[in-house]
């Protein structure tokens, strides 16, 4: 029974992933003709295969990291008007707060290194935005750290990268 509902889950991975692949190329499709109102449409569309309780949190984190992927693309339209810390630090914190509730879940963030990714995002995320202030960079490092103390209780090493990447960045 239990192959059938990994078997089953990753079916529901795979049409999720194929429904942001669709959505994705049409988005960048209305993109590249400068067509802003088409992309959105099709940048929700994407955003509806999120709308899932089928999928484990490691499944539904991957489909989460593609879509997020994609969308990014979507920064440069809206910069004025997207902060994308602001969305990122605001992912941390839900992901830290489903784990805090949920420490059955833990090893699934173990499983998917969340905390190199998230760390690789925000490391490209400042990197974009060269401008940054330095608030910007406080709260997305805060944001990870909480991340970190919540789903890493034991990794002080992860924390101590957290800091000293973030001194770097002061300095």
């Amino acid at each position: 029974m239990e192959g059938k509902a990994a078997e089953d889950e990753e079916k529901w991975l795979a049409a999720g992933i194929a429904g942001l692949q669709q959505n994705a190329f049409y988005m960048h499709r209305a993109l590249d003709s400068n067509n802003l109102r088409d992309a959105l449409k099709y940048s929700a569309q994407m955003l509806s295969e999120l709308r899932t309780s089928k999928l484990s949190p490691h499944k539904y984190y991957e489909l989460y990291m593609r879509a997020f992927d994609e969308l990014r693309k979507l920064e440069m339209f809206f910069k004025p008007s997207v902060d994308i810390k602001t969305v990122l630090s605001q992912l941390m914190e839900r992901l830290s707060n489903y784990a805090a509730s949920s420490t059955e879940v833990l090893p699934e963030f173990l499983q998917v290194e969340a905390f190199s990714k998230l760390s690789n995002a925000i490391g490209k995320v400042i990197e974009a935005q060269v401008d940054m202030p330095t608030v910007g960079v406080v709260t997305l490092y805060s944001s990870l750290l909480t991340f970190t103390l919540h789903v890493h209780p034991d990794r002080l090493d992860y924390a101590d990268q957290v800091l000293v990447c973030f001194l770097f960045k002061l300095i």
